[in-house]
């Protein structure tokens, strides 16, 4: 793998920390479906939900 001309710039703990959220979302275990994060989101907005 090739990394870009930033990765350098990167202490070695942030291209650890960048390392490990990479590989942490490849983990299905660690996915939020499409209507949760729809859910957070209008909760942030505060904002009711559509389908309610």
């Amino acid at each position: 793998m090739t990394e870009p001309d930033w990765w350098d710039e990167l202490a070695p703990e942030q291209q650890n920390e960048l390392l490990l959220a990479i590989k942490e979302s490849k983990d299905e275990a660690n996915l939020v479906s499409e209507e949760d994060a729809q859910a957070m989101i209008q909760e942030w907005l505060n904002v009711k939900p559509t389908n309610q």
